[in-house]
């Protein structure tokens, strides 16, 4: 049996849609609803209907049980009241009759479905972390519990001696001899900021599989039915869309939907027993009938389906088939009206739309095709007799087409930075070497070394380089047959016309093929677009994200995926932009050719600016985001609001996603652009991670407060114009740190934190560049080798001075070392290389607290000397030849 589990619809109409939809591809056998049918959303009453369409078993959520006065909401915050209230006035007698009556959980056999807990299903605490799962493990002894309200899609483990185990939400196959609680996340309100998808769960009993699946849905379309309500509350997830999508301001009414109800293990029962039955067994009556269908079902979902079964009966019949044909997977509709087109990131166009880069391929003889066997087709059918034939009309022969390579490639990854510039670049497994058509040079490494998932080196990347197959070999080919994913990272400075990145449409006088492309910034747009094109010679189709800010001056990963057989007769073309899809369109099968046409490349000759390329991979299937080069995204409880004016905004649990201040063992996220502040709380002893997302900032003004840094388990990971801001007047030591992007650290600022003592006394990490501010009198010490490649830089506030003391080799990691106004600089004795031998230290501006600008304790080599912008040359310096700026014995030598 295959459960279709969902929970946490909150009257999204269109996210419901979309989920239907999908588990009925998936095969979904029994669609179990785990409660929160309504509140919050705009559509209470049809979402309700439609989930009601197809099945029979629901388990009562709180806010099922709040809008039919089950229970006292009063709880529940401004927002969650406001959109109780209103939903109440929008259900009818019947539907809040329905919602009354159904139970706080369900049982079938070895699986226990309930909405939020085990202990007292009635009192809706929530499941956050491993402690309070074991807790739960307690009350039942079912292999599987499906859960909801978190929003949060996670999975616990429990081992036969007790332990219990926190695991992503990755797809598993349950072991007989331990036990299991999955949270299946939210169809109607996401609550990952990197994805904004619909979440549910499909479980196969009789594999014991659990698929986490993510569907897709249009929140334009739920935006115009939330505004045309008198609802205030606004979702977290589309005010992540607004914010990242379209550049609005993030609205502070996101709390509504992120902290709804204080509750603990000492709350009493909210829906009192005997009020509603606890457990019900599964209704078999309630089993996804194929021809069930959702209330008002979007036109496009019906018209899909009326494709989808004209192409297989026209398929069964041209191709003489004596397997049934699959019912339609939804019933069959009057028909509607076209509907107008839905604002989206995904545009489809026709020719005469497109102006694409097309590159012309080198001069070589275009080779014979090897031919390949087809790989026959798996049909799934159902247990029916089968049809008679009926006889048809033979079609004309069609045309021949050239098959494919018989040559099988499974992964190529190009390093980028091995070898010289000159030379051919060959994957990894020496399996495909492209030639240089334009040798461009080695520039400092784009993607973080090493590279996350497999913790390879990355040293270098290259600019503007050009290479192609000396042939076509058609291991890259788009076909029907087979899926693919290229990733890679890029960096561009500001472009006036197309980019050509990579692809197999290479021929201005013969454009089949595919590529990738990055567009400069359309009229009315501030930023720029990037493009996956495919043209069968007859049709055009791309994939298309616009208004992206591409040439920031940051190195961005990409991905585009081929996903062949997303439907039966037509595949998937899809774009990643630093791990977020942003684009993705189909194409049907029929209109692909199915060979290479032209030699593989990456790059052209006609792109302009600083183009850099780096770790590109191609994989033969279709990857996830998680699977990418790039570093996966930290988990955690995140602060979603903050009084920038309050000095202690950490202290208040309202302020944090579950209504409590983190405990110390939990990984803690601020949020973009978020300000927290510690005065007067005092934290406990902290053994998670800190993460400081973009232009997030945390001041510390007491010693207790300092202890939220991460010592030694967890580490401070720092996003792009994060900010750590020091207030105390203790000495401070920070633990591991991780880069991201450019981070500032604030050795004190104003009145607070001069003549105190920053010590870095573990390694730093990642691709960013560490920028020190520092006020009257601060010391920053560096006492361990760091692997960071993205270098140091002082800057002071106001003339206020400070100093730098190098005291440990390799302390500065990989890159330049810029000691900026009022700042001096210390290499202790008995060291070398604290700066690398190939990196820059630049002495910009007037001396530190100490007498010259550089004390030379030690002999230290670098790559370029400059001094107030004057690049010195190669030579050896010493106090001798710059006696105001450099003082010690020792030497530095410039390579």
């Amino acid at each position: 049996m295959r459960y279709a589990i969902v929970s946490d619809l909150h009257a999204n109409l269109q996210a419901w849609n979309a989920v239907v939809a999908d588990l009925r591809e998936q095969g979904a056998d029994i669609v179990v609803c785990l409660g929160d049918v309504v509140g919050y959303g705009p559509n209470p009453a049809e979402v309700l209907k439609a989930v009601r369409s197809v099945s029979e078993n629901f388990v009562m959520g709180n806010h099922d049980a709040a809008a039919v006065g089950m229970m006292d909401y009063s709880i529940f915050n401004d927002h969650a009241r406001q959109a109780i209230d209103w939903t109440v006035s929008a259900l009818d007698p019947e539907a809040k009759q329905f919602l009354s009556a159904v139970p706080l959980s369900i049982e079938a056999e070895e699986i226990f479905f309930v909405h939020a807990e085990i202990i007292d299903p009635e009192r809706f605490d929530y499941i956050w972390d491993s402690t309070i799962a074991k807790e739960n493990f307690n009350a039942n002894q079912h292999l599987v519990t499906f859960v909801g309200h978190t929003h949060i899609p996670k999975i616990f483990e429990r081992k036969q001696n007790g332990d219990v185990t926190e695991l992503p939400d990755s797809d598993i196959r349950l072991a007989h001899d331990k036990r299991y609680i999955v949270n299946v996340g939210s169809v109607g309100e996401p609550r990952d900021r990197d994805d904004l998808r619909a979440r549910y769960v499909i479980y196969d009993s009789d594999s014991r599989e659990v698929i986490f699946r993510r569907v897709e849905f249009d929140i334009v379309a739920y935006r115009n039915d939330l505004e045309a309500t008198s609802l205030t509350l606004r979702p977290f997830f589309l005010n992540v869309y607004e914010e990242v999508i379209e550049g609005r301001q993030f609205s502070d009414s996101n709390e509504g939907s992120l902290v709804e109800m204080k509750v603990s293990h000492e709350s009493s029962a909210f829906v009192k027993r005997g009020q509603v039955a606890s457990v019900a067994h599964l209704s078999n009556s309630g089993a996804l009938l194929k021809s069930a269908q959702p209330s008002r079902a979007p036109v496009a979902i019906l018209a899909i389906a009326a494709i989808l079964t004209l192409g297989a009966l026209g398929y069964w019949l041209l191709q003489g088939h004596e397997e049934p044909i699959p019912p339609p997977l939804v019933a069959e509709a009057e028909p509607e009206p076209e509907p107008e087109p839905e604002p989206e990131l995904v545009k489809k166009t026709t020719p005469k739309e497109i102006d694409a880069p097309v590159v012309q391929e080198l001069a070589t003889p275009k080779p014979e095709p090897e031919p390949e066997p087809t790989p026959a087709k798996i049909t799934k059918t159902q247990d029916k007799p089968d049809p008679e034939p009926k006889p048809t009309p033979q079609p004309p022969e069609p045309e021949p087409v050239p098959e494919v390579s018989t040559k099988s490639l499974e992964v190529a990854w190009w390093r980028m930075g091995d070898g010289k510039d000159e030379d051919a670049l060959v994957d990894r497994e020496g399996q495909v070497s492209l030639i240089p058509v334009s040798s461009g040079r080695t520039i400092k490494a784009l993607a973080p070394d090493p590279v996350p998932g497999n913790q390879a080196e990355n040293s270098a990347a290259k600019q503007l380089g050009v290479w192609q197959e000396e042939k076509s070999e058609n291991h890259f080919a788009l076909t029907a047959d087979h899926s693919f994913t290229f990733e890679g990272w890029f960096f561009i400075d500001p472009f006036q016309q197309p980019v050509f990145l990579l692809g197999t449409r290479s021929s201005q006088e013969d454009g089949r093929g595919w590529h990738l492309d990055l567009r400069p910034r359309a009229p009315g747009q501030k930023g720029q677009a990037i493009s996956f094109f495919y043209d069968s010679g007859e049709n055009q189709t791309q994939a298309i994200a616009e208004d992206l800010q591409l040439n920031d001056g940051i190195a961005h990963h990409f991905a585009i995926v081929w996903d062949h057989d997303k439907k039966p007769d037509q595949g998937a073309m899809q774009v990643y932009l630093d791990g977020d899809k942003v684009a993705a369109t189909d194409l049907p099968h029929d209109q692909i050719v199915g060979e290479q046409f032209h030699p593989f490349r990456i790059g052209a000759d006609f792109n302009r600016g600083k183009l850099g390329l780096d770790e590109l991979r191609f994989t033969r299937k279709t990857l996830q985001a998680h699977e990418f080069l790039m570093r996966a995204p930290i988990r955690g409880l995140s602060l979603v609001k903050a009084d920038g004016r309050s000095t202690d905004s950490w202290g208040v649990p309202e302020n944090w996603e579950s209504g409590n201040v983190p405990s110390g063992v939990q990984n803690v996220i601020i949020g973009p652009g978020l300000k927290v502040q510690i005065s007067r709380s005092k934290p406990p002893a902290f053994t998670g991670s800190l993460v400081l997302k973009e232009k997030a900032a945390l001041h510390l003004w007491s010693e207790q407060g300092v202890g939220v840094l991460p010592k030694t388990e967890g580490r401070l990971v720092m996003f792009e114009n994060s900010r750590l801001v020091f207030r105390t007047k203790q000495e401070s030591k920070l633990g591991p740190i991780e880069l991201v992007g450019k981070a500032f650290i604030f050795g004190g600022i104003s009145t607070s934190g001069h003549h105190t003592t920053r010590v870095f006394a573990s390694k730093i990490s990642g691709s960013g560049e560490l920028v020190l501010i520092g006020v009257n009198g601060n010391t920053f010490i560096f006492e361990t080798a760091s692997p960071f490649s993205g270098g140091t830089r002082t800057k002071p506030q106001t003339t206020q001075k400070s100093k730098v003391i190098a005291a440990a080799d390799g302390c500065f990691g990989k890159g330049r070392v810029v000691i900026g106004d009022h700042t001096s600089l210390l290499i202790r004795k008995d060291l070398e290389n604290t700066i690398a031998d190939d990196a820059d230290l630049i002495l910009n501006g007037p001396r530190g607290t100490l007498d010259t600008k550089l004390i030379l304790d030690s002999d230290e080599t670098v790559g370029r000397f400059v001094i107030d912008d004057v690049d010195q040359g190669k030579d050896v310096f010493t106090k001798n030849s710059h006696p105001e700026i450099i003082s010690g014995n020792g030497t530095l030598t410039v390579k």
